[in-house]
C-alpha cells in the first residue's frame, strides 16, 4: 500500500511519483496545477532503486512542510520553498502511510507515520530547524 497524494486546504499537493516528488500549487479556476517544485530523491542520498512509499504535506508557521517516506526506510522532511537539501533519517521499519497534525495547546507540529506491520511513531517536528524525534505510540 503506498500513499502518494496529499493536499492542503485546496492549494497545494505533494505527489510521489516513483523516484520523483512533485509540489504543485492547484489552481481552482483553470483546473490545472503549476510546479513549485520537483525533488529527485536520489539527489538527497536514497539508495539507487529506492521508491517513494508515501508523502505528507502540511501548512506551519514557517511556511509549507513536506515529508517523504521512501522504499530504502528512509524519510526526508523540507520546507516546499526552500532550496535547501531535504533532512534524512532511517526509520526502524518501512513507512506506508503517514500526516502532520497538531498536539496540545501550543499546537506542536507532528508526523505520526504507520507501516505495515501495524506500528505508529510520532515524530515531533521542530520546524525552525527541521528536527525530529521519534516515539513509538
Amino acid at each position: 500500500m503506498k500513499q502518494l497524494l496529499d493536499v492542503i486546504g485546496g492549494k497545494q499537493a505533494i505527489l510521489g511519483l516513483g523516484s520523483k516528488v512533485f509540489l504543485v500549487n492547484c489552481s481552482d479556476s483553470k483546473q490545472e496545477a503549476s510546479p513549485i517544485r520537483e525533488l529527485e530523491i536520489k539527489a538527497v542520498g536514497a539508495e539507487d532503486g529506492t521508491t517513494i512509499q508515501a508523502v505528507s504535506v502540511t501548512e506551519s508557521p514557517d511556511g509549507i512542510l513536506c515529508a517523504v517516506a521512501c522504499s530504502d526506510k528512509s524519510l526526508l522532511i523540507f520546507r516546499a520553498l526552500d532550496d535547501c537539501t531535504p533532512i534524512a533519517f532511517k526509520t526502524a521499519k518501512r513507512i506506508s502511510s503517514m500526516m502532520f497534525t497538531t498536539v496540545g495547546d501550543d499546537d506542536q507540529c507532528v508526523l505520526v507515520t504507520a507501516d505495515l506491520g501495524g506500528d505508529a511513531t510520532a515524530y515531533p517536528i521542530h520546524a525552525e530547524n527541521i528536527s525530529v524525534t521519534g516515539h513509538i505510540l
